[in-house]
């Protein structure tokens, strides 16, 4: 609930910046979805702790709040500058996790969970099993939803096509392992991500509602945040 006054708290000083707030937007939604994927990741790799994977997905991308607006903003491809403060927001989001006494045991994987498992990652360059299992699990799922939601600077990829792309990386990007185990509940994945990105599904029930998320119904009763 504090990521969500963050955002909100960030968006209300800048009303008059439609694209801020439809950026912090989308970023809230990515959170979640990437936050519900990777609880799902625990329970089929039987980690101990999947609430655990669904706090660290929700927060995540919280350094970007760290970020400049008008880098965040930026419609266009970035440049290297650009991108080396981009990806900065590891370490803003480590840096305030370890400081916060309820969220401090997330903070390493956070910080990790840009990482590659042949060692190309940021911010630290780690491989393999180097790499916190939770920072592993969370990778895949943050991948996975950025390429199957809308973004200023993309399409929608396509489920299949997103599959295809995990799948190359496996052994690469990503653990095997976790791959697996993406494959494995492919389907959920899918329709988690179609849902909360999708402005139908929640006619009825008002705007999306930060609060109360419909999807728990469809996928392994994934509980209320």
């Amino acid at each position: 609930r504090s990521y969500i006054m963050a955002l909100a708290n960030k968006g209300m000083l800048v009303t008059k910046n439609k694209a801020l707030k439809g950026k912090l937007e989308d970023l809230w939604w990515h959170s979640l979805a990437v936050a519900y994927c990777a609880r799902i990741l625990a329970r089929e790799l039987n980690n101990a702790q999947p609430e655990r994977l669904f706090l660290m997905g929700l927060f995540h991308d919280i350094g970007k709040l760290g970020i400049p607006d008008a880098l965040l903003c930026k419609e266009e491809v970035l440049t290297e500058q650009e991108m080396k403060r981009m990806k900065q927001h590891t370490v803003f989001g480590y840096e305030l996790l370890r400081n916060i006494s309820v969220l401090s045991h997330i903070a390493e994987y956070v910080l990790y969970h840009h990482e590659r498992w042949d060692g190309a990652g940021y911010p630290k360059g780690l491989h393999g099993e180097n790499i916190p299992l939770s920072a592993r699990i969370v990778a895949l799922a943050d991948v996975y939803d950025a390429l199957t939601s809308k973004r200023v600077y993309k399409r929608i990829i396509p489920h299949e096509k997103a599959r295809e792309i995990i799948v190359n990386e496996k052994g690469k990007h990503f653990d095997p392992d976790v791959v697996d185990s993406f494959l494995a509940r492919e389907d959920d994945f899918k329709m988690i991500c179609e849902k909360l990105h999708n402005e139908d599904f929640f006619a009825g029930h008002g705007k999306r509602k930060k609060h109360r998320i419909v999807v728990q119904k469809d996928v392994d009763k994934l509980g209320e945040f």
